[in-house]
This record gives structure tokens, sequence and C-alpha cells, in this order.
């Protein structure tokens, strides 16, 4: 059985900040909507991070932005799982 990660890694100013978590999703359109709240939910918390010269990928399976001081990636990946 195969499901989708959607894997939330955030990078600090300092090393001890960084931190990161995942969330499994039985279908690809289920991780689609996560990976999208969690962009939302991000740039709304964060809004000085919602402008072109912070956000340098921002697709449908992947999300990346930043600046100076800390960063977000948001990606799917297939994981296998056994039954």
């Amino acid at each position: 059985m195969e499901v989708y990660s959607v894997q939330v890694e955030y990078a600090g100013e300092r090393p001890g900040e960084d931190w990161h978590g995942h969330t499994l999703w039985s279908t690809l359109e289920g991780a689609r909507r996560g990976l999208k709240s969690e962009r939302d939910s991000i740039l709304h918390k964060n809004t000085w991070l919602n402008n072109e010269n912070c956000i340098e990928i921002d697709k449908e399976d992947h999300f990346l932005a930043g600046d100076d001081q800390e960063s977000y990636d948001i990606t799917i990946s297939k994981e296998k799982v056994h039954e």
C-alpha cells in the first residue's frame, strides 16, 4: 500500500529552532490539499514571507519560502506502508 506524506521543514536563525513534521494522506489529492493548507497557514502567520522575493517555489507538490532568518520547505513524497 502507498500513502503520500506531506513533510514540513522549518529552519530558523539558530539550529536549535529547526523542526520538521509530516502528515500522511491516502490520496495525492488529499496530500495536495494538505500542502496548500500548510502553505496558507505559514503565509498567514508570517505575512512578510508572502512576496516574490521570499517565495522560491510555489507548486502544488512543493513550496519553499524564506528570508535571511528562517525558511519553510513543504514537499510531498510517496511512501510505502505495510498493511
